[in-house]
This record gives structure tokens, sequence and C-alpha cells, in this order.
């Protein structure tokens, strides 16, 4: 009786939350380790900078990539308190690898990705379709699925296209 009430507690915590951790091949896709945000933040920074290495701070209209970096990374761990931010992270032999903020609202229908990046040395792997994959499978009520990137980003706009996103004229508030 005991083990039943137990699986039954444990499915009915998958059915409200919803967010099942899961392997792939050798990469872990887990949600919301608190001991990973830094981790994560720093796979960000790492992937931006370079992202970013052929930009200006002027085209950008930021006063130093690396503070815009820094102030993003500040935010994000503020807003991670917020019921709606979930943090998908993805390792490989533990190691962090990449990441991608949600921010889903309250009914899930929704979804904006805030940020996400993958080490330049894992990118071009598939990383970043099951990072969709998993997003996908574990808000199966999703319609709407919104990622803003920089004009400047052709690469990432290049990305997002493959996985079926469609332009738009939305602009970022913030964003040139």
């Amino acid at each position: 009786m005991r083990k039943f009430l137990f699986l039954f507690l444990c499915s009915l915590s998958s059915l409200c939350f919803g967010l099942e951790d899961r392997q792939l091949g050798e990469y872990s896709f887990e949600w919301d380790k608190e001991v990973d945000a830094e981790e994560a933040l720093s796979v960000m920074k790492k992937s931006f900078l370079i992202g970013y290495s052929n930009f200006t701070s002027e085209e950008l209209k930021v006063a130093s990539i690396e503070e815009a970096l820094e102030a993003s990374s500040k935010k994000e761990l503020e807003l991670r308190k917020k019921d709606e931010i979930d943090w998908l992270v993805v390792k490989h032999n533990q190691e962090v690898i990449g990441f991608c903020i949600l921010e889903s609202g309250n009914n899930a229908e929704n979804i904006y990705v805030r940020q996400m990046a993958i080490l330049p040395e894992y990118q071009r792997t598939g990383i970043g379709r099951r990072v969709a994959q998993v997003i996908l499978t574990n808000f199966p009520k999703v319609s709407k699925v919104l990622a803003v990137t920089r004009v400047q980003k052709k690469v990432s706009q290049n990305f997002l296209t493959s996985l079926g996103f469609q332009p738009s004229d939305y602009m970022h508030e913030g964003y040139s």
C-alpha cells in the first residue's frame, strides 16, 4: 500500500509540475537545478561573447558587451524566483554545456524563450534541437513560442528558422 501511494503521489506531482528531466544519448536535460545557475550563466557569457565578437558595443547599443552580459545574468537570477520562469540545463558528463530560460506564464500555452546558450564547442551538434524537443515534450499544450534575437545575429535567426520559427516585426523592449 505504501508503494502504491508513493507512486501515485509521484505521478500526481509530474502531472502538476510537468517538467521531467531527460537523458538523450550522452546528454542530460535537467529542470531548475539551483546549483547549476552560476554554471549556466557562465555558459551564456562564454557563448554570447563569442557570438557577439564581430559586433561593436555601438552596433549593439550597449556600453560594453561584458557589462551587458553581467547585467543580464543578474536579472535572470532575480527573475528565477518567479513561478513562471523555468530553467533547462544541458549537461555532458556532469558539466553544464548549455541552458535555456523560459517564461511560461500561468497557463503554459505561450512560452517566451528568455535566453538560450550552448557552449561553442557543442554548437552544431543537435543540442539546440534536443532542447526544443525537451521543451515541447514538457509543455504539450503550448500553442505559441516566442524567441527574440537581435537583427545582427544571423546565426541565431537561421537556427530559429530551422526549428520552424517565423520572422515577425515584434521588437523586444531595449533591443535595436
